[in-house]
């Protein structure tokens, strides 16, 4: 849908809603800096991008109960938008903070990927009210659609993925290109660096393959079969970079250890306990995307059935 819901991690219960984009959501990403905790950008197939700060949006008024004084969330506030990113011609399949918090990166199917300054806001519609944001760099070199886009963690390379399988790395201070990568036989889903040692970046595919890339030898350095169907989603834990989670249309969430590329959990419909407010659902269908807390303690996933699973030790149950 064309909202971005926010949920509390605790029990997944929705916490607000954010609208303002006329097509479906692509994307979503938190600002990196913990001094902007209530920052994310979202992008979207109405060929925009939207910042927004959900500081905005958590309103308070007097309980529709009346019985006990409470307080009840107002979930859609006036105007959560800090800025808005416009100008590509397409569907802006992916958006990400750059490590610093001052630029934004989007990947589009017009071809394309664009930088934005995050910090300098302009007027771009005297109708809406939105601020838009200067666009920095325009680049093209893609003869498919964008799928993915993702920054180096010094924030000096860009990897931007698309549908026929390549990967194009490029520079950040000139936006040259300045490797090309190919192994993949069909669409990229995503891609993702590693956080910690800095030279090595993970992709995943419709092809089912997971490939761990080098970006020092330009090439592949372990391939990944781990899923009977298309790659939705893989990505490394933030904190260590030891661990490496993907999920798929197969119906399953994997976690692999980084060292060797062992799978060391499966989380599968049989064994699934899904925490969402008071009731448990068994995880059916399609697996979307997944995600690793930053403690590497949960993952979250969700599925073509429009749920949310909170994954936990069964120590926690």
């Amino acid at each position: 849908s064309s909202i971005v819901n926010v949920y509390d991690t605790d029990n997944l219960s929705l916490q607000y809603n954010l609208r303002g984009h006329n097509e479906r959501i692509t994307n979503v990403d938190w600002h990196p800096s913990d001094q902007l905790p209530s920052v994310l950008v979202s992008s979207s197939a109405d060929a925009k991008c939207i910042i927004w700060d959900c500081n905005r949006s958590v309103a308070y008024g007097s309980s529709s109960s009346g019985d006990d004084g409470g307080m009840e969330l107002v979930a859609e506030p006036p105007n959560p938008i800090a800025g808005t990113l416009v100008g590509h011609q397409g569907v802006v399949s992916d958006c990400k903070f750059h490590p610093t918090g001052q630029y934004i990166a989007t990947a589009s199917h017009d071809y394309s990927w664009r930088l934005w300054d995050a910090t300098t806001l302009q007027s771009v519609s005297s109708l809406s009210g939105d601020k838009g944001c200067n666009e920095l760099l325009l680049q093209d070199g893609h003869n498919k659609e964008l799928t993915s886009i993702d920054i180096h963690p010094d924030g000096s390379l860009v990897a931007t993925a698309d549908a026929v399988g390549n990967v194009m790395m490029w520079d950040m201070r000139c936006g040259l290109m300045v490797a090309l990568f190919q192994g993949h036989i069909k669409k990229i889903t995503n891609l993702e660096f590693h956080p910690c040692n800095g030279f090595q970046f993970v992709t995943g595919g419709i092809d089912n393959m997971i490939r761990v890339w080098d970006i020092r030898k330009r090439k592949c350095s372990s391939c990944i079969p781990g899923h009977s169907n298309a790659i939705s989603h893989v990505g490394y834990s933030r904190k260590s970079g030891e661990l490496l989670v993907s999920s798929s249309f197969d119906g399953d969430v994997k976690v692999w250890r980084t060292r060797d590329n062992v799978c060391i959990n499966t989380l599968t419909t049989a064994n699934s306990r899904a925490v969402s407010g008071a009731n448990m659902n068994n995880n059916a269908g399609k697996i979307m995307s997944c995600d690793m807390s930053t403690d590497e303690r949960h993952l979250i996933s969700v599925s073509y059935d429009r749920s949310i699973k909170l994954w936990a030790h069964k120590s926690e149950f």
